[in-house]
């Protein structure tokens, strides 16, 4: 997990004015994907692991200010051929 500082330099440096579409890989506990949503951004975040994107997926459950999350579950790769669970936060 990146300390909050960091998170907070890496979503200055990204220079998002809102409505702009995120692909994060990697989603963790969903902490980045949130902030990344409440930025204004339309997110799509890909974990590998489904027990860590069914985690992120609780965490973003109203947290996210209304911008749609989605989480998927998969490789980069192969998230286009795997369902996806939506969380709207």
């Amino acid at each position: 997990m990146l300390r909050p500082m960091l998170v907070g330099r890496l979503l200055q440096a990204l220079e998002l004015h809102g409505g702009e579409q995120v692909l994060e890989i990697g989603t963790g506990s969903g902490y980045v994907s949130a902030c990344l949503a409440r930025l204004g951004g339309q997110v799509q975040t890909i974990e590998l692991h489904p027990e860590v994107a069914e985690l992120a997926r609780e965490n973003l459950q109203g947290i996210a200010g209304g911008s749609p999350v989605r989480v998927v579950t998969g490789t980069a790769w192969s998230s286009t051929k795997r369902s996806a669970t939506t969380s709207s936060c």
